[in-house]
């Protein structure tokens, strides 16, 4: 990975989480897409929806509650993903 790509990882050990901005900002619920990285012993990574009135992880449907935020080592907006560089 890019060392520009590496600096688009927020750390959840720095008490660092997404938070609603742009076209998210304005929703009642807003939940945000990101690709997380999750704390299981072979570091998974996937697309988990951040649900920024709950505080937490929700499935990649955005309906279900997938883990506590604590079950996330690091995670990326999908915007800084795909934005073109």
């Amino acid at each position: 990975m890019s060392e520009e790509k590496n600096k688009k990882w927020h750390y959840t050990k720095d008490n660092d989480y997404p938070v609603a901005f742009g076209r998210y900002e304005n929703h009642a619920y807003p939940q945000i897409p990101c690709l997380v990285e999750l704390r299981t012993p072979c570091g998974w990574y996937g697309v988990r929806f951040w649900n920024a009135t709950q505080k937490c992880w929700d499935d990649e449907e955005c309906d279900d509650y997938y883990c506590d935020k604590e079950g996330v080592v690091r995670w990326m907006y999908i915007d800084d993903l795909t934005e073109n560089d």
